[in-house]
């Protein structure tokens, strides 16, 4: 086995490239929903914002 893994040549690196959130992106309109969420547990946000009408 030793000499199987002395052979063996380490991968090759290269550089990642970011190319940013990948994400769907819709045009909506203001509307008046009623949303019903059934879950357990604690969530976490990993960052929060603040979406303000324009």
């Amino acid at each position: 086995m030793q000499l199987l893994m002395g052979q063996r040549q380490p991968p090759e690196f290269s550089k990642s490239i970011d190319r940013g959130a990948l994400v769907e992106v819709l045009t909506v309109q203001p509307a008046s929903h009623q949303v019903r969420v059934m879950a357990a547990g604690t969530v976490q946000p990993q960052r929060e914002i603040s979406i303000i009408p324009g």
